[in-house]
């Protein structure tokens, strides 16, 4: 059919109204098309224009338009009129109006003009016009009409998108083909969402409905019910544009992933395997389709499908088990249960990984998240593994190991929701799957390591190397949870699955032979093979990496199996020493540095040596001592030789560790594993060209090779007759120590002897020497080696004989008659050598004056040496420098320091390493190396070559006495590396020898200074235990320390340095360090005991170590002074005992501040030292005493807060120090106590307070004495902060007492001056707290004054500015309220009157949280407030909801004020209206998250309080239509505030709220427009709870909600929801089918049904009248679903009796659930209890309601899902037990019978367990049913089995049953019954549950078990046998929660915690309180346990423990009121008896 030509007209342009309204009412059919056509085009919004404005002509003019025409009925007319076949004239009217409504839509204001055409629109008449448009043939109708329901999805934020859904003709056969409506390809570009064609119009039509901005009802209700078009989408996905993809992946994310609201199996069952095989097909779009490089749909779609599959609980992955499998059947033994990420697990098989690394990624990801998929991917992959050179098996090799290489899922390991580990280890199958899979894994990498391709050989190694590393890492996972677990590895199921592992490991991999033969293959151009052997042929090679990455990977391997599978390494007979062939010879330069970088396949030699040497310290079969095949040299040999001469410092390490590791175990260094280390230091590191020659002409050699050989042959001999040479050392040793002093060094030699391998050496050296059988060169160079070595096993001795003895014979052997004659001058260095070892002996340092005489020949040379040119290469450099090294040894001449400088300038640009060797060969006897090499200044760059022995060596006298100098030998004394143990204590043992030189004072002053800088760093850097053994070295075994520290006459300068020395490293509150000064301090106090006490120099030493003595010393020497002294007047006579007895009083009390209990021994010293003090008063004293009282009076007894002194502590560290005290409480205190001596002190300090208040608490000041000095003038001087204290403890004794105060003129000055310290900003708060105490206690204690107390208390309030508020004077206030209500109204209404006015003025500032708890002390004083004035309270009313609208402390208090005052309506209303308009109204008052419920229930609480004032007045509807939005139609408190209101209302005003309510939605912040949208918007989910949780106590006659428990807040209330169904029916009752099943898929009908089992009479009429109304409703109703419902009603009719004038008759619970559960099951069939509760209503003609239903065929179930359906019912069983019906209709079919026989045999089934515990939990909170259970099915006996007999996790839930049968039962009849017997089964209980707590909540375990023990306590009845063990062990359990519970600052409020419920349903008995109410949980625990102990019939030590603590919780929590301070008042009461 051709194309009819376009003709071109004027397009007619339309200005007003009247030109549209004249050409619509046009005759002419083609003149309307054009008017239409023109009209269209002028409306129309281009592709690809920006928002609309305001302003805009196309707006204005639509607007006019249908101001004029409202609905725009004109055109509907011209629709009307037409006929079926005139399609271009209905795309024209369409069209029109789809730009109508997109022009309204844009802004809020012309939405209403567009409203009437979406409602006409939306009509029936239209709707089917449209759909019938979709089905027809004429494109652009299709495509108009596609955009017009785009625009009406759209309209106003999509408000209507709901009717939109529901009109849309989904049912059409034509809507599939729309999907294939594409634009011609070429069309088809970035615009394709500008201008879309017909697929795109009807895909974005669908996207609308998901869209995110569309509401979650709409979103659920389109994805349950049409879910087919949307999937539809995804067919026809891969040929879409960028844009459209784009699109559609974006908002499925955001529309429907990221919507937590819409259920997750309604996305999955959207994005199952079909669909996401659908989204893979756009991976094979991986190039980008338009300009912009980045629109890749491969990209895109990678990460839509990385969100949704990657992350464990988001999208259609699922969070399993890691390793373990799914909880599965107790049958099950194969460990293989099923997995929850089954859609995964396909996904992956489908996956390209070998072709896309896209696809790749996704697949890591996806197993990182869901390891255990890891297992069954690789049977369902089919990954060719087979080894072939080829880029996919490349591919998949490379996958292999990247899989294999993820991370071990250690946490999988915890038990779920803990952090206690599993007790039973994955299955092995899931293990080796993730390590070695069985994939003959084997086979293949056995073949791959002998194939002829490198490259496979290589990627083999690399998959094997990453599968033993995951091994490697699993195995020590495993270990690290044996640790934990405390496992045996006989019998532990951890270590035996691990034992299990490495059997199946080692039938996985290649055998040993296959690695070794692969090591073996000579490489071309790679390094030497290392060892001789058949090599496996690979083709010839030109590439020398490849040969050393192939090489590296062989090595490796071979480490790997060593670090892995040793006893594998070990079967195999393999030499691993002969790895080493070759290793020195392999060594590579390093290329110069203008040569660019090292080669890499040097770089992969490097790693290839550090592997073979790994591998020979992990391998206990490496024989070190072997020879090198052919060769003499030892392998020992071959690793020294690389030690010397390789420069790669990872290399020299290892070879270090290894070297170490070996020489250490053998017999050689068997006593010191750390005297290797010296050995190797003191190697030659040298390296000398060749042909080099002495002056003398001597040839030179390399040292290191000469030294290396003659000390293998030394070790050689050595290990060959060890026990010769070792006597030898020993024989030696005793020549050493001369025969006097012998018996006495023996038992003091601490430190080992150095190895037998010096003897060895010593006699090789003179043999060889004597025999002429080595060379000039080899005897200096081994010369050298002896002397460094001698130097440093120095630092490893104490006593240097034995050493000097071996000097002595080296001087011997190298005697220069010995030497060569013919090289003098080698000769004179090897003499060189053996003087620089006596003087490093010796180590003194004088200084030769021949040193300034520098010859000009040495000036010469050092000048030619600096001109000449540096040498190119490092090598030529570093023999340059040796050479320089060499001619300063062989130098016979002497430098100074200018000398060493220009050496060392020469050293620095050749060869920095080499100022070492300049350092070790130059003469300790100069001080030229510090000036020389300028080391003050430049140390940060001379670091790396300075050690510490040789620089302290170097050190003299001005460089010790320097403290630069000593803080740069403190840095080098702990080693080059990480701060060292051994090097610190070789540090020590040489100042140890320099200090025992015969040095002047200043030098050992310095050294005593330097070790004091090498502790304190080491204070800081070292380990505790490391620090603690160095300090033992220092003052335990160093000799010459401790005959310093016990010296009597020392140098000022070094006494200063001991004093620094022990004060830097020494606490004498430490045990330890004590300990260490033990010997010292039982020196000195021999000293002070002596004689020798009236040397006044003798007791200043002494002094120092008295505060080290342990307490019984110290009491010793004082009881010696007192001794000595013939009375205490001569005491203060004598200096020298005046100053030492100072110091013993200091050292005592400092010892009593640390937490030493001495205090008993000061009580019996007291009248010595307070007659002391009378004689000689002192701060020291009074502190003393002060500290000796206070420690014997039980802690917080005076009522002070704690946490004054400190900001945090751990409440452990408060409770010892309260229990020590407590425990001395009974301390016997001298009757003949001079007291008066402290109270007419002229000053008071606080030490004399706290003896004052002391005494006065223990009565010690006779009442009569206090009354006497309050009533002089002597108080009035006193300090007003320490008359307060003392006026305190006068007032509180007296009190505790119940007695009161004669009336006397003095309390009136008293009571002024203690005012005026409450009112003294100044002092702390805590003086003046107790001040307020005072006041209140003075005014209740003189009767007589108390009026006039309280009108001076009025008038200083009155006098109070507005603007200050003083929180004292409010707790005045209250505490006077409390005892004086009477008298203290006045006060109250004072305080309260200027509070308000205070408030209001800082209601006004910015918000300051430091008041909330003066705001808080306004509340509590507002509630017993009488005359508020009215106008306060109204001003701060309105601040407080102008500024402080979301502050809970303001509004709680402005609510109290309003119910004591009367406010006018209209004030009332005003600020009514005020607070339901505030910007921040929703924000607070709609916020239903947890931590906003709080200030939601303040703000209702506060609109409750204003609609009650005056009723009449605010009951307005507009008052009340604010309140929808935030009511939520819970049964939380503000909701039944709310509700209250609502109530009202309806009374107030005579009318019904159902047409404000009928706005009311679930979803916040949304109205509905009636009450069928309101059900629909109802969360299923909530309901369904509310169903199962029904509130028994809820009735129609109190709408009060304050009974709901935590759990039942969240549910909904049934009274609203079933009279929101009633108005539904009455007004909006459903009309589509669709709208029905969105009512019954709410669970609203499942809610009436279970109403009729509610105790409340109305209720169930009310909700019975609903059922009657829905059946009416349904025979009508077009539902598929409406005979099975009318089934289940027809059923519930007949167990109902006739309609009559009573109430229907209540139902049991088991029958209602029954008829919910299935009427839910038909909207939601997919449930798998649906086909089994229809089956079981089909075959029963009736219900039997006296039957537990299902309860057989259910609990013991033989189908598929027996376990599901067994756990079904056992929660059925525990919602249905409601009331005593319930149990009567269990009991009936012995139900408990059933379960209990369950429970015992089903111990491993956890589920089950807890099900039955629920089970058990409702029935204990039934009288009946626990009476029952108890007496005749012995419950209490059956619990005791359980406990004793299964090891059970359940331990809160345990205890919270035994408390409800506590509470529940008649405990008159069960004590009756069994005589008391059922209390001691109870006890027996707790003490097996608190025995040992096993429960993941220890803290809210105690606290449950305290709960229900003090429950226990409390029945009647005789006394139960174990009460008092129980309580001892809820003491200790307390105990354990104090280590972890800190206590803050005073400053911060605690709050007690509030009791829990007295009865636990299911589901409460799992809840625990959270762990940061750990202080709160410890201090009901105390309260109740207290409880507890005085129950008892006699004291117990418990009760001490615990009494304690009481008081310490009330000085925690502060409060003057209550169980504690009654207890505390007790307390106080009993002191003073």
């Amino acid at each position: 059919m051709a194309k009819r030509p376009r003709i071109e007209h004027a397009a007619r342009v339309f200005t007003s109204v009247e030109d549209i309204n004249s050409a619509l009412r046009t005759q002419n059919q083609e003149t309307l098309v054009q008017d239409l056509t023109a009209l269209r085009n002028q409306l129309s919004i281009r592709p690809g224009e920006d928002a609309i404005s305001p302003q805009d002509a196309r707006l204005l003019l639509a607007q006019h338009w249908l101001e004029h025409v409202p609905g725009a009925h004109d055109l509907f007319g011209i629709w009307d009129s037409l006929t079926q076949r005139q399609n271009s004239l209905f795309a024209l009217l369409v069209s029109v109006l789809s730009s109508l409504l997109t022009l309204t839509s844009s802004h809020y204001t012309f939405q209403a003009l567009g409203q009437p055409i979406v409602k006409t629109l939306l009509t029936p008449t239209y709707t089917r016009r449209l759909n019938s448009y979709l089905g027809g043939t004429h494109a652009e109708l299709i495509l108009v009409t596609l955009k017009l329901y785009n625009a009406l999805s759209s309209f106003a934020g999509g408000c209507e998108r709901k009717a939109v859904m529901e009109a849309f003709g989904w049912e059409l056969k034509s809507l599939p083909k729309l999907l294939n409506m594409r634009r011609k390809s070429g069309t088809d570009g970035p615009d394709a969402l500008i201008k879309p064609d017909i697929r795109t119009l009807y895909v974005l039509f669908i996207l609308s409905f998901i869209s995110p901005d569309s509401p979650t009802q709409v979103k659920a209700t389109f994805v349950e019910q049409h879910r087919e078009p949307l999937l539809s989408i995804f067919k026809g996905l891969i040929q879409d544009s960028y844009p459209v993809v784009r699109k559609v992946l974006e908002v499925c994310f955001a529309g429907l992933w990221s919507d937590p609201k819409i259920k997750r199996t309604s996305k999955i069952s959207l994005f199952n395997e079909s669909t996401i095989s659908h989204v893979l097909k756009l991976y094979d779009r991986s190039a980008a389709e338009d300009d912009d490089l980045d629109h890749v749909p491969a990209d895109l779609v990678h990460h839509f499908l990385l969100a949704i599959c990657t992350r464990p609980g988001t999208g259609i992955c699922f969070k399993d088990r890691g390793w373990y499998p799914r909880e599965s059947d107790g049958d099950d033994e194969s460990g293989r249960g099923r997995i929850y990420n089954r859609i995964l697990a396909n996904i992956l098989k489908t996956l390209k990984v070998n072709e896309d690394l896209r696809q790749q990624e996704l697949a890591l990801k996806i197993m990182s998240s869901c390891p255990e998929l890891v297992s069954g991917y690789w049977s369902s992959a089919a990954l060719t593994l087979e080894p072939r050179l080829s880029s996919k098996w490349i591919a998949n090799i490379s996958f292999f190991g990247s899989v294999l290489s993820q991370s071990v899922p250690i946490p999988s390991f915890y038990l779920p929701d803990s952090t206690l580990y599993h007790p039973t280890p994955p299955p092995l199958s899931t293990i080796i799957e993730n390590i070695l899979p069985s994939v003959n894994t084997k086979a293949h990498f056995s073949r791959g390591l002998h194939s002829s391709a490198g490259l496979v050989q290589h990627c083999t190694a690399l998959a094997l190397a990453k599968c033993l590393t995951k091994y490697e890492e699993v195995v020590d996972a495993f270990r690290e949870v044996e640790v934990a677990l405390e496992e045996s590895d006989a019998d532990g199921q951890w270590s035996k699955r691990r034992r299990d592992l490495e059997r199946e490991v080692r039938k996985r991999v290649p055998d040993f032979q296959v690695i070794v033969a692969f090591s073996q293959q000579k490489f071309s151009e790679a390094p030497p093979a290392m060892t001789p052997g058949a090599p496996v042929p690979v083709p010839p090679a030109n590439n020398p990496t490849r040969a050393a990455l192939l090489a590296e990977s062989a090595q490796r391997l071979l480490w790997m199996y060593q670090r892995c599978l040793p006893l594998v390494v070990a079967e195999a007979r393999f030499d691993l020493g002969k790895l080493l062939q070759g290793f020195v010879a392999e060594e590579k330069v390093p290329e110069e540095e203008g040569m660019g970088e090292v080669a890499a396949a040097d770089k992969l030699h490097v790693v290839r040596q550090l592997h073979v040497l790994r591998l020979l310290k992990d391998s206990d079969q490496f024989v070190w001592s072997g020879k090198m095949g052919s060769s003499s040299q030892s392998y020992l040999a071959v690793l020294l030789s690389a030690y010397t001469t390789t420069d790669i410092p990872a290399t020299r390490m290892a070879l270090s560790h290894l070297l170490e590791h070996i020489l250490a175990e053998s017999i050689l260094f068997q006593d010191d594993p750390s005297e290797p280390y010296l050995w190797l230091l003191s190697l030659p590191m040298s390296r000398r060209g060749r042909g080099t020659e002495s002056p003398d002409g001597a040839s030179l050699t390399d040292e290191g090779e000469n030294v290396i050989a003659f000390l293998d042959d030394c070790v050689q001999r050595c290990l060959k007759t060890p026990y010769r040479y070792i006597e030898d050392l020993h024989a030696f040793d005793n020549q050493s120590t001369p025969n006097t002093n012998q018996a006495v060094a023996a038992p003091e030699r601490t430190e080992a002897l150095p190895s037998p391998l010096l003897m060895t050496v010593l006699e090789q050296l003179e043999i060889k020497v004597s025999k002429k059988m080595l060379s000039a060169s080899d005897v200096l160079a081994l010369a050298t080696f002896v002397r460094k070595l001698m130097f440093r096993l120095a630092s490893t001795q104490q006593d240097l004989s034995f050493l000097r003895q071996v000097k002595e014979r080296l001087d011997s052997m190298l005697h220069g008659k010995k030497l060569f004659s013919e090289f003098p001058v080698v000769t004179t260095a090897v003499r060189r050598e053996v003087g620089l070892l006596a003087d490093v002996l010796s180590l003194t340092r004088e200084t030769s004056s021949a040193v300034q005489n520098v010859s000009d020949e040495v000036r010469g040379f050092l000048s030619e040496a600096e001109k000449m040119p540096i040498p190119p290469t490092k090598e030529a450099r570093r023999s340059a420098a040796q050479e320089l090294v060499d001619w300063l040894r062989l130098l016979d001449a002497p430098t100074g320091s200018a000398e060493v400088a220009r050496v060392a300038g020469v050293l620095c640009q050749l060869h920095p390493p080499s100022l070492k060797m300049l350092l070790e060969h130059l003469s300790p006897a100069s001080e030229s190396i510090w000036t020389g090499l300028e080391v003050s200044s430049r140390y940060l760059e001379l670091r790396q070559h300075l050690p510490f022995d040789f620089l302290f060596l170097h050190s003299g006298e001005q460089q010790l006495a320097d403290p630069t100098c000593r803080a740069i030998l403190a840095e080098t004394a702990f080693g080059l590396g990480e701060p060292s143990l051994v090097e610190a204590k070789r540090a020590v043992y040489l100042i140890g020898h320099r200090l025992a030189c015969d040095v002047v004072s200043e030098a050992k002053g310095g050294m005593f200074f330097l070790l004091a800088l090498i502790l304190k760093k080491a204070s800081t850097t070292l380990p505790t235990d490391d620090f603690g053994a160095l300090k033992a070295v220092v003052f335990i075994h160093s000799r010459i320390v401790k005959s310093y520290l016990r010296s009597g006459s020392l140098p000022h300068v070094i006494a200063e340095a001991l004093h620094r020395l022990v004060q830097d490293s020494l606490d004498p509150g430490n045990v330890q360090d004590r300990e260490l000064l033990s010997d010292t301090c039982s020196h000195w106090l021999e000293i002070l005991m002596s004689d020798l006490v009236d040397d006044p120099i003798q007791v200043s030493l002494a002094s120092t170590w008295i505060q080290y003595f342990q307490p019984e010393q110290m009491f010793r020497l004082l009881d010696s002074i007192f001794l000595d002294a013939p009375s205490i007047e001569s005491i203060s006579s004598t200096s020298t005992a005046l100053a030492l007895l100072g110091a013993v009083l200091t050292a005592v009390r400092d010892s009593m501040t640390v937490g030493t209990d001495s205090g008993q021994e000061l009580i019996r010293r007291l009248p010595k030292l307070v007659a002391l003090y009378s004689q000689m008063p002192s701060a020291i004293l009074e502190e003393l005493i002060a500290i000796t009282l206070q420690s014997s009076l039980p802690a917080y007894h005076d009522g002070r807060r704690c946490g004054d002194n400190f900001e945090e502590t751990y409440i452990q560290d408060i409770t010892k120090q309260a229990e020590l005290q407590w425990s001395r409480r009974l301390d016997r205190w001298p009757a003949d106590l001079p007291v008066q001596v402290f109270l007419t002190q002229d000053s008071w300090t606080p030490s004399i307070v706290i003896i004052i208040s002391g005494l006065i608490y223990r009565g010690h000041l006779p009442r009569g004495a206090i009354m006497s000095w309050l009533s002089s003038k002597d108080c009035t001087t006193q300090s007003l902060a320490h008359f307060i204290v003392v006026m305190h403890a006068f007032l509180d004794v007296t009190s505790s007492q119940g007695d009161e105060l004669m009336d006397d003129d003095a309390w009136v000055t008293h009571f002024s001056r203690i005012l005026d310290a409450v009112l003294d900003q100044a002092l702390p708060q805590s003086i003046r707290s107790v001040a307020s105490v005072c006041i209140s206690l003075l005014t209740r204690l003189v009767p007589s004054r108390t009026s006039d107390f309280i009108a001076t208390l009025v008038r200083t309030v009155q006098a109070f500015s507005v603007t200050e508020i003083n929180s004292p004077m409010l707790s005045i206030g209250r505490q006077l309220h409390a005892h004086l209500p009477q008298h203290s109204e006045g006060l109250t209404t004072v305080l309260i009157n200027h509070g308000i006015q205070w408030g209001t003025r800082f209601f006004a500032e910015e918000e300051d949280s430091d008041f909330d708890t003066v705001i808080d002390d306004l509340t509590l004083l507002a509630r017993s407030a009488s005359e508020v004035k009215p106008h306060l309270v109204e001003t701060a009313l309105g601040v407080v909801i102008q500024n402080r609208f979301g502050h809970l402390s303001s509004i709680n208090l402005i609510t109290i004020l309003l119910s004591r005052v009367h406010l006018k309506p209209v004030v009332i209303n005003r600020h009514l209206q005020s607070i339901l308009q505030h910007a921040s109204f929703f924000k607070y008052a709609g916020n239903m998250s947890t931590d906003a419920s709080s200030t939601r229930e303040v703000i209702v609480q506060l609109l409750h309080t204003l609609f009650n004032l005056h009723p009449s007045n605010t009951c307005q509807a507009s008052h009340v239509e604010p309140l929808v939005r935030i009511y939520r139609g819970t049964l939380s408190k503000a909701d039944g505030l709310i509700l209250s209101i609502f109530r009202l209302f309806e009374v107030e005003r005579k009318m019904s709220i159902a047409s404000l309510l009928c706005k009311w939605s679930a979803t916040p912040n949304m109205l509905s427009s009636t009450s069928l949208e309101a059900i629909h918007s109802l969360d299923a989910i909530l309901l369904l709870r509310t169903c199962l949780s029904f509130p028994t106590w809820r009735n129609l006659e109190v709408l009060s909600t304050e009974k709901a428990s935590s759990h039942e807040v969240q549910l909904y209330d049934p009274i609203f929801l079933i009279l929101l169904f009633a108005q539904m029916l009455a007004e909006n009752p459903p009309e589509s089918a669709f709208a029905w099943v969105e009512v019954f898929r709410t669970n609203i009908a499942s809610l009436l049904i279970k109403a009729l089992s509610s105790k409340n009479r109305a209720m169930r009429d009310i909700a019975l009248c609903q059922l009657a109304g829905l059946w009416q409703y349904l025979e009508n109703a077009d539902v598929q679903e409406r005979p099975h419902v009318l089934h289940i009603l027809t059923l519930l009719k007949d167990v109902l009796p006739p309609p009559g004038d009573e109430p229907p008759r209540r139902l049991p619970s088991y029958t209602t659930l029954l008829l919910l559960h299935a009427l839910r099951g038909i909207f939601y069939p997919s449930n798998f209890s649906y086909p089994i509760t229809a089956r079981f209503l089909l075959q029963r003609p009736e219900l039997d309601t006296n039957d537990v239903p299902m309860l057989y065929n259910m609990l013991y179930s033989s189908s598929d899902d027996w376990k599901k359906e067994r756990g079904w019912m056992i929660r059925f069983l525990s919602d249905g037990m409601m009331s005593s019906a319930d149990w009567r209709v269990l009991k009936g079919r012995h139900t408990w019978d059933l379960l209990a026989s369950l429970f015992q045999s089903s111990e491993d089934d956890r589920a089950l367990r807890v099900g039955i515990l629920e089970v058990l939990a409702n029935l204990t909170c039934n009288a009946q049913a626990t009476m029952s259970l108890v007496l005749k099915s012995g419950l209490l006996s059956w619990i005791e089995i359980q406990l004793r007999t299964y090891k059970d996790t359940n331990t809160v839930e345990w205890i919270k049953i035994l408390h409800n049968i506590m509470i529940i039962v008649d405990p008159g009849k069960l004590e009756a019954s069994t005589n008391g017997e059922w209390r001691t089964v109870i006890c027996r209980c707790l003490l097996i549950l608190t025995e040992n707590p096993k429960s993941a909540h220890p803290s809210a375990a105690l606290l449950q078990a305290v709960q229900a023990t003090l429950q226990l306590s409390l029945l009647p009845g005789p006394y139960v046998a174990n009460m008092r063990l129980l309580l001892h062990q809820l003491a200790e359990c307390l105990k354990v929660l104090e280590v972890s519970t800190t206590v803050p600052c005073a400053s911060t409020r605690i709050l007690p915690k509030t009791p829990s419920r007295p009865l636990y349903r299911a589901h409460e008995i799992h809840e625990t309180s959270p762990t940061d109410e750990l202080l709160q949980i410890w201090g009901a625990s105390v309260e109740a346990l207290w409880r507890i102990s005085m129950t008892l019939q006699e004291t117990s030590e418990s009760w001490t423990t615990i009494t304690s603590r009481m008081l310490v919780w009330r000085a925690i929590i502060g409060v003057t009121d209550g169980l504690g301070e009654w207890t505390r008042m007790e307390v106080v009461s009993n002191m003073s008896v």
